[in-house]
């Protein structure tokens, strides 16, 4: 029997036969069935892939790979770049949604009464994010951590009240959301 590979279009109405003669079994077909093992490390790439194979569209650049929970291990990133949604207060509610992104930055055009950290990754996973609060052009809002968010020494910084300025603080969880751990990083950029 010869292995090779075949597009599903070549299967249609049509048995898979040996040099002619008889029907193929199951086991031949999983014998010369590609496997991740028998896959040297980076054996399969969008250059070795001809055009026409199935899939191959699938393999160009600049198209996101979806992980799907899976874990990326000893990986080497390079020219990557974060997502970073601009949130926004309504009516007084500041909502981050992490499964939207994790580098958030809002202006504040009210007080913000409620910080709703929505979408945290599940317990026993890490997951942070970053939030740049810029004080509007008049100055002088607020914003209200949550009870969830604990910070050094037991007290929630302020933020700046001076026009225009900028904070920006850093929140991290292992818990499922149920506690972050809050890091002012830098104040009053103006």
């Amino acid at each position: 029997m010869r292995c090779c590979g075949m597009r599903s279009s070549s299967l249609l109405n049509a048995f898979v036969t040996r040099d002619g003669a008889a029907a193929v079994t199951g086991e031949e077909i999983d014998a010369c069935s590609v496997s991740t093992i028998k896959l040297a490390d980076g054996a399969v790439t969008s250059a070795k892939i001809g055009a026409d194979a199935e899939g191959a569209n699938q393999l160009q650049e600049a198209i996101p790979i979806d992980m799907q929970e899976a874990v990326l291990s000893s990986a080497e990133l390079r020219d990557y770049a974060e997502t970073s949604p601009t949130a926004t207060i309504s009516a007084g509610v500041l909502t981050l949604d992490l499964a939207a992104g994790s580098v958030f930055e809002v202006t504040l055009t009210a007080d913000v009464t409620s910080l709703v950290l929505a979408n945290p990754p599940a317990p026993g996973r890490a997951g942070s994010c970053i939030l740049l609060v810029r004080e509007h052009a008049t100055g002088g809002r607020s914003l209200a951590w949550p009870a969830s968010v604990q910070w050094p020494g037991g007290e929630a910084p302020a933020v700046t009240f001076n026009p225009n300025a900028l904070d920006v603080y850093c929140l991290v969880t292992r818990e499922g959301g149920a506690t972050w751990f809050g890091f002012l990083g830098a104040r009053d950029f103006s």
